[in-house]
């Protein structure tokens, strides 16, 4: 592993989950495809928000749940760019991906939401899924 690599993977083992939750804000804030997303209009409710969800990010697995709905990602790989690029595979770094996931749904339902983790690739899952509870 390069320098690069180890420094990344230095910051993840060390960095307590608030800061790497900033570096997951930030990722959002960065990204313009998410910008490009439409938000949804409707009322509070979760088999509404999951009907326009499967339309927005179609590639994805919704199911209701009691606090929310569940989100799976449908993939065998983790989406991160410094993952698909070999630079860490640190399961630390969900937690970026946590924050990211949290500021998309809140932009996307227009309401706050909160996210947990119930299985991810980097903690050697086969796929990534989470629960957005709103």
């Amino acid at each position: 592993m390069e320098f690069h690599g180890k420094w990344i993977n230095w910051v993840l083992e060390t960095a307590d989950e608030r800061a790497i939750a900033k570096i997951g804000r930030r990722c959002y804030q960065d990204s313009e495809w998410v910008k490009k997303l439409p938000t949804y209009s409707g009322e509070k409710d979760s088999h509404k928000m999951i009907a326009f969800l499967e339309e927005t990010l179609p590639h994805f697995i919704y199911q209701p749940s009691k606090n929310g709905f569940i989100v799976d990602l449908n993939e065998n790989k983790c989406f991160c760019p410094l993952v698909e690029s070999g630079l860490t595979k640190n399961p630390n770094l969900c937690h970026c991906t946590m924050t990211f996931d949290k500021s998309m749904y809140e932009r996307l339902l227009n309401t706050r939401v909160e996210i947990r983790i119930l299985k991810t690739i980097l903690k050697g899952n086969e796929r990534c899924v989470f629960e957005i509870m709103i």
